[in-house]
């Protein structure tokens, strides 16, 4: 039997944010410890790979959460991360805790209402008694900067719409990104995961335009045409009109992307708090990664690497440095729908019988 503490603990790790909603992760509970791995029957071919950075981000997002939650009861835990010389382990950390017999019950802690509002904000500005606590936060050598004057802000625009060019023009990508979506209440309800389109900011008819373009062979089609470019341009204008823009750095190695991840989260979940909305821009970052293993097709190899100069210089990156995210803030102007999570059993495991 699985503690009620280890479970809370659980639930705290499965609210964690991830690529496209995916949850990649599998939470193991042996009776010492738990585990937090790679869920490779459910995800692998499916979305990203066990050690592509947005699952490590997804990684660390668990990890900050059940921190999170054990430090509310005064807890503490002791992470173990497996050695360098075994890259390929099958987990990704091993946390014991020293005391868990008093957690906080879910709906008490802040990070079970962390949520992603991809809805219009508001023109106000976010005050610096907001930006500059935010500014300060950082996690191992995982570093958080505050992005709010227009004309920064308009470079972080560029930087999404001519990666999201790249984005309509890839074929893994798109059609990632089309498996990922849920078009109806039904196919919500069924999965419990995936993109949720009734949580995207679109126009009348945005739903069938979709549908239409999941499918890669009409999205080459009208590629032709130049959709990209105006798909694009939709998925930057949000961006170009926030009061402010995050972006969240750190060097390339495993464990400096799970930091990244902690951070996103803990920015992530003191912003909501606060008031403030929050939505997640991969994009960038996606290329970037992209870029550095060779997958950006032939034809726009170019253009990844004008994006990655234009990065380097606009978010001031060092040598060994990389964007994680970006995150578009500021106050919203109405609620978002919710995205749904599995349910518990499909991600937690306990001692075999």
């Amino acid at each position: 039997m699985i503690p009620e503490s280890i479970q809370s603990l659980v639930r705290a790790a499965h609210q964690a944010p991830s690529a496209d909603n995916s949850q990649p992760w599998r939470l193991i509970w042996d009776g010492e410890t738990l585990s937090v791995a790679y869920d490779e029957p459910r995800i692998r071919g499916k979305s990203f790979g066990p050690y592509q950075p947005a699952t490590l981000i997804a990684i660390g997002g668990c990890i900050e959460n059940i921190g999170q939650l054990a430090a509310s009861a005064g807890a503490s835990f002791e992470l173990r991360f497996p050695a360098d010389s075994r890259p390929d382990a099958d987990h990704y950390v091993r946390l014991r805790l020293s005391r868990a017999s008093s957690l906080q019950s879910p709906e008490d802690h802040p990070l079970f209402r962390r949520h992603t509002n991809r809805f219009r904000y508001r023109e106000e500005p976010i005050p610096r008694a907001i930006l500059d606590p935010a500014s300060r936060l950082s996690e191992g050598s995982a570093r958080l900067l505050v992005i709010d004057d227009k004309l920064r802000i308009a470079g972080c625009a560029s930087l999404v719409r001519r990666a999201s060019e790249i984005r309509f023009q890839t074929r893994e990508v798109h059609e990632w990104l089309g498996r990922s979506l849920r078009f109806t209440p039904e196919e919500v309800e069924k999965t419990g995961d995936g993109l949720d389109v009734s949580t995207l900011d679109l126009p009348p008819g945005g739903g069938l335009l979709l549908k239409l373009i999941a499918d890669w062979k009409r999205m080459a089609l009208l590629n032709r045409v130049g959709i990209y470019r105006l798909l694009s341009a939709i998925d930057a204008q949000p961006v170009a009109r926030a009061p402010a823009v995050l972006a969240i750095i750190s060097p390339r190695d495993r464990r400096s992307v799970v930091d990244a991840g902690r951070l996103i989260t803990r920015a992530w979940i003191s912003l909501n708090a606060q008031g403030v909305a929050v939505h997640p821009y991969y994009v960038v970052a996606d290329q970037l990664h992209r870029l550095a293993t060779d997958k950006i097709p032939g034809q726009l190899i170019g253009q990844a690497r004008t994006i990655a100069g234009q990065a380097h210089e606009l978010l001031e990156l060092a040598d060994d440095e990389s964007l994680q995210m970006l995150l578009r803030i500021g106050y919203p102007m109405r609620d978002p729908v919710r995205s749904r999570r599995l349910p518990i059993e499909k991600v937690l495991r306990g001692p075999s019988a």
